[in-house]
């Protein structure tokens, strides 16, 4: 009897792992079915996609290579645009989040240091005006010590120029950007520089 009990629960485990086989095959029959309606433009498309190794660059670069030539693809890349847009900006807020928590616990811990440090100097305060240099307690012992020299200067202009680290311009391309806007509704141009439209698409 002990052997019939084991010959029918391996036969259950067989016919489960049949099951489960089975709908797996029959999703993946389905999703082969959906790729093969619209074609092997589509099926590139996705594999591109799930390229993790792949640049924008060469992304960008073999996308115009893939063929778009009905409306359901078109409708098929702007689904898969709106599900990317999505999970990127969920994937980018949640980055932002954490950035966001780190930033906090980097102040909080930077505040704590400030704070021991204005401790310490308070004890400096009280050792100088007792003329000590050392505290020794029954659970501590503290030395002030000299520390390497900060630099201090009343003003830059002062200093010669050997001192000083020579640094390029920095370009303010908001008031070059605003300059560009004026002459542009002057319906003007200049030489040296000029505003450059970028095209997206909105979808609704």
């Amino acid at each position: 009897m002990a052997k019939a009990k084991n010959t029918t629960n391996t036969a259950e485990v067989t016919s489960a792992e049949t099951i489960k086989t089975t709908l797996a095959e029959t999703k993946e029959t389905k999703k082969k079915k959906t790729i093969f309606e619209l074609g092997s433009s589509y099926v590139e498309l996705e594999e591109l996609l799930e390229d993790d190794d792949i640049t924008e660059a060469e992304f960008k670069e073999k996308l115009l290579e893939l063929n778009i030539d009905t409306d359901e693809k078109i409708e098929r890349y702007l689904e898969l645009a709106n599900e990317y847009t999505a999970r990127g900006n969920a994937e980018i807020a949640y980055a932002k989040a954490a950035e966001d928590a780190i930033s906090k616990k980097k102040k909080a811990g930077e505040a704590d240091i400030n704070k021991a440090k204005a401790m310490k100097n308070a004890v400096i305060a009280v050792l100088k005006v007792r003329g000590d240099k050392q505290f020794i307690g029954k659970l501590f012992k503290a030395t002030i010590k000299k520390n390497q020299p900060s630099l201090e200067y009343d003003s830059l202009d002062d200093i010669p120029d050997e001192f000083k680290t020579p640094q390029d311009p920095k370009l303010d391309t908001n008031k070059l950007k605003n300059y560009l806007k004026d002459l542009e509704a002057e319906k003007k141009t200049c030489e040296f520089a000029r505003l450059k439209y970028s095209e997206s698409l909105v979808i609704k």
